[in-house]
């Protein structure tokens, strides 16, 4: 998505910085950023969003672990998830709530930590299946689909009272135009020839700094906050 903005407008440069979704949102309503890709079902007051892609998710876990079919199957078991404020922290422990489970979960800011202490038996992760498919064969893992944790939803918000900003407008276009439009093509595929493989897409928590360069006297900046649901 970035490289094909660059080529489309490569008076536009590009700068990665990190953040949590409640503190992206909160900085977008207070006109410090432009724009965030949150994952997660999140209302925000004063912000519009739209959807844009699903991430498919799994938990996963050492075969020594056994079989994991239910929520109960994790007590005694470590949990290893990013920090509080990962949507996908937030998805698992409501998922052990339905069942009035809460466990202590272990924070750990790396996938490549948390696939390795998965692997070495010590625990369990919610993580997207991209992630997943990326490491299961080094790590010797198994992943666990279940319903309520099937996938997590990803939205572009942005100010409904900033109305005038042709930077972050062409952002929104490419979005529409490159997951938008994808997703109901791949749906009416899967009416026509079934379901298909899913593309993988990583996340990370991203934040994504555009800056125009300037075309006259003055400089154009965009501030555009990416939230990309995992790492």
């Amino acid at each position: 998505l970035l490289a094909k903005y660059h080529q489309r407008f490569p008076e536009v440069s590009i700068q990665i910085i990190t953040g949590t979704w409640k503190q992206l949102l909160v900085d977008i309503s207070q006109h410090k950023l432009d724009g965030a890709i949150v994952a997660g079902n999140i209302e925000f007051p004063m912000l519009n969003k739209l959807g844009i892609y699903q991430e498919d998710m799994v938990l996963i876990a050492s075969h020594s672990l056994g079989e994991i079919h239910c929520q109960e199957d994790l007590i005694g078991k470590e949990i290893f998830m990013w920090t509080e404020g990962c949507p996908y922290r937030a998805a698992l422990e409501e998922w052990l709530k339905l069942k009035n489970i809460s466990l202590p979960i272990t924070s750990i800011t790396s996938y490549a930590t948390i696939i390795g202490c998965v692997s070495a038996g010590s625990g369990v992760a919610l993580v997207p299946k991209s992630i997943y498919e990326q490491y299961k064969n080094l790590a010797h893992i198994q992943s666990y689909k279940f319903e309520y944790l099937a996938f997590m939803q990803n939205h572009f918000f942005w100010h409904k009272n900033v109305s005038n900003h042709k930077a972050r407008d062409m952002f929104i276009e490419l979005i529409k135009s490159s997951f938008v439009l994808t997703s109901l093509i791949e749906k009416l595929c899967c009416l026509i020839y079934g379901p298909l493989s899913p593309s993988p897409i990583s996340g990370t928590y991203t934040a994504i700094v555009f800056e125009i360069q300037p075309t006259s006297k003055t400089k154009t900046l965009l501030r555009l906050l990416s939230f990309l649901g995992t790492r």
